[in-house]
């Protein structure tokens, strides 16, 4: 597995070993596509060792299925309960590694993910968290302690997976941006998630692809050329940014 931070210039570079889950899934997901894509049985290999080592991450859970940790250590409460982030089911990973492996477990996960996800849609008025916590025997999860109770620079990646993803909840997605959605300024804003209250507002304009995408898949609007032009100067808006380009080419190519 990977450590979730590298910082090149630092004396120390790694001064965390643990790894984050979701950045695991989004290597082997792409070790996977590059062996698919004929570079090498090598790749495919160097996945499937990541996701060896991921599977004592995962836990079963009666009332929610199977649970993937974020990370090896840090997560799990004495008491057994866990804290989770809904933004770490990246369902297009998942589902493209369930179909390159032919492992339903991930296929599972995605499930687990999404029944999260609409429980908190459901309760908050669309609202999703950055943190939850899952409690043993309690079947609906609830607002992580200690930490910011609000759809942040987490959860803002749950409304782009879902839309990645072939097989996602696509109504899931569009709820959970509408909610977040200024209308008057056409951007997403940090909202907190019981009072509903805004928190400010994603201002990069690489976070304003995720709204577009969301009008390309209900056809109301197009992908503006300048998302395939102009790349966000900030490296995480950026990032998202490049994947809502990867699935408007791949799932909405007349939005382009």
């Amino acid at each position: 597995l990977h450590a979730w931070r590298y910082r090149p210039n630092a004396s120390v570079k790694v001064a965390d070993t643990n790894n984050a889950s979701d950045g695991d899934l989004l290597i082997a997901w792409a070790l996977l596509e590059a062996a698919d894509a004929g570079w090498g049985e090598s790749y495919r290999q160097r996945a499937l060792l990541i996701l060896k080592d991921l599977r004592p991450q995962m836990s079963e859970w009666s009332e929610l299925g199977l649970v993937l940790a974020p990370g090896a250590r840090g997560f799990t409460q004495q008491n057994g309960s866990l804290i989770a982030n809904p933004s770490y089911w990246v369902f297009p990973a998942l589902e493209r590694i369930h179909a390159l492996t032919g492992d339903r477990v991930w296929r599972r996960l995605q499930a687990s993910g999404e029944q999260l996800i609409s429980q908190f849609v459901a309760t908050h008025k669309g609202r999703v968290p950055d943190w939850i916590l899952l409690e043993k025997g309690k079947v609906s999860a609830r607002l992580a302690p200690d930490r910011p109770a609000r759809f942040g620079y987490e959860a803002i990646r749950v409304p782009l997976y879902l839309l990645m993803s072939d097989k996602g909840d696509k109504a899931l997605a569009l709820e959970i941006l509408s909610a977040s959605k200024v209308q008057k300024q056409d951007k997403l804003q940090l909202i907190a998630i019981e009072s509903g209250k805004s928190e400010g507002l994603f201002v990069d304009p690489g976070y304003d692809a995720l709204l577009s995408l969301g009008r390309c898949h209900q056809k109301s609007g197009g992908f503006p050329a300048r998302f395939a032009t102009q790349l966000d100067k900030n490296y995480y808006p950026a990032t998202l940014q490049l994947l809502a380009l990867i699935a408007v080419k791949r799932s909405y190519p007349s939005c382009l």
